[in-house]
């Protein structure tokens, strides 16, 4: 090993719990930040939450969010099929994406939150994305993958 070489020992960073948010409306674009979050999961030992925060009304009486929830947790059970890795699910309904991913990382103790950002819209140019406004509430550590 040469004398510039990092280990993980040196980085002084343990990370024992990861939240990996998914957006199930874009679910194929949260591919880079599961491999990462498995990776990182493997390498450290660490616990896999994967969430998804779905909206509480839908845009007819008959859309209830907890009818997404199967979709979810199939969903999670492949991720962590085809990672090899546990991934425990987690599907919580909130109108803040935002206030809702800082609150459960701050009740699970996590220590680094994994997303993947997604097509931005105009009004987020604007107002700032999901992402940046998790990086800038979180207490914990936010890795936001392009």
């Amino acid at each position: 090993m040469s004398e510039t070489e990092v280990t993980l020992e040196d980085l002084n960073f343990e990370i024992r719990n990861i939240l990996v948010l998914v957006d199930m409306k874009h679910a194929d674009h949260a591919d880079k930040a599961l491999n990462l979050a498995a990776w990182i999961g493997r390498a450290m030992s660490a616990q896999l939450t994967l969430m998804t925060v779905a909206y509480p009304l839908g845009k007819h009486i008959a859309d209830v969010p907890e009818k997404r929830k199967p979709d979810f947790l199939e969903y999670a059970k492949r991720q962590s099929q085809k990672h090899g890795i546990t991934m425990d699910p987690l599907f919580t309904v909130h109108e803040s994406v935002v206030y809702e991913v800082v609150r459960v990382a701050e009740k699970l103790k996590i220590d680094l939150i994994i997303l993947q950002s997604g097509p931005t819209k105009l009004v987020e140019h604007v107002l700032g994305s999901k992402a940046s406004n998790i990086s800038l509430k979180s207490k914990c550590s936010v890795f936001v993958v392009r």
